[in-house]
C-alpha cells in the first residue's frame, strides 16, 4: 500500500503501448508534414497572386501612359485643325482649352459627393 513500488508489467501490454507510441509519433510527424505543406502551398499561391497583380499593374500603367499621350496628341491635332479652319492657330487652341475647362467644370459639379445627412436626436 503506502510506500510500495508500482509493479512494471512486461510482455504483451508493454509491446502494445510501445507500438501505440510509435504510431502516435508517426501520426505527429505526418501532421507536421501536412502543416508544412499547407504553409508552402499558401506561400506559393500568395506569390502567384502577387505576381499576377504586378503584371496587371504593369499592363495598366503602360496602357494608361499610352492613352494619355494619345489623348494629348488628339487634342493638339484638333486644335491645329480648328485653327487652320478658322484661319489662325490661336483660335483652335483657345476653343480646345475652353472645351476642356468646360468639361472639367461640369465633371466637378456632377461628380461632387453629397454631404452626409446627419440625424438630429
Amino acid at each position: 500500500m503506502i510506500g510500495e513500488r508500482p509493479t512494471v508489467v512486461t510482455g504483451e501490454p508493454a509491446t502494445r503501448i510501445g507500438r501505440l507510441g510509435r504510431q502516435l509519433s508517426g501520426l505527429s510527424d505526418d501532421v507536421k508534414e501536412i502543416a508544412e505543406l499547407r504553409i508552402a502551398l499558401a506561400k506559393a499561391e500568395l506569390t502567384e497572386q502577387v505576381d499576377y497583380g504586378v503584371g496587371k499593374a504593369k499592363q495598366g500603367s503602360v496602357a494608361g501612359v499610352l492613352a494619355i499621350l494619345g489623348t494629348f496628341f488628339l487634342l493638339v491635332s484638333l486644335a491645329l485643325g480648328l485653327g487652320w479652319w478658322l484661319g489662325h492657330m490661336f483660335w483652335g487652341f483657345l476653343i480646345v482649352t475652353g472645351l476642356l475647362l468646360l468639361g472639367a467644370g461640369i465633371a466637378w459639379l456632377v461628380l461632387r459627393p453629397k454631404p452626409p445627412t446627419l440625424r438630429k436626436p
